[in-house]
């Protein structure tokens, strides 16, 4: 299974609150054949959107950051998270909610 690439995908359009905790569990893989996908679908907080602008920044070759024009809801800015995973050479697609916390074994191949 070399090469094997899975794609963690979260959407984001609210606060901060355990959204960080979230993008945290990726890190904490024990496989580092991962990838992550943040979509922001217009969130007010400005708070979660630095912090997302800033992981992206530190990590560019782990997370994919795709902020929204428009607020779009779940079902399109999943699809749009969809999309990038692909466009990123995803193999499997996990998808998560901002509040959603990955156990260290997820990945596990």
């Amino acid at each position: 299974m070399i090469g094997l690439e899975f794609c963690f995908t979260i959407c984001h359009k609210r606060e901060i609150v355990f959204f960080d905790r979230a993008v945290e569990s990726f890190f904490e893989q024990d496989d580092e054949r991962w990838k992550a996908v943040i979509i922001d679908d217009c969130s007010p907080c400005n708070e979660a959107v630095q912090y997302i602008r800033d992981v992206a920044a530190e990590y560019p070759d782990k997370i994919s950051f795709l902020q929204l024009e428009k607020n779009v809801g779940a079902g399109p800015a999943r699809n749009a998270g969809i999309k990038l995973a692909a466009a990123v050479g995803a193999e499997f697609i996990l998808f998560n909610d901002s509040d959603d916390y990955s156990s260290f074994n997820r990945v596990r191949a």
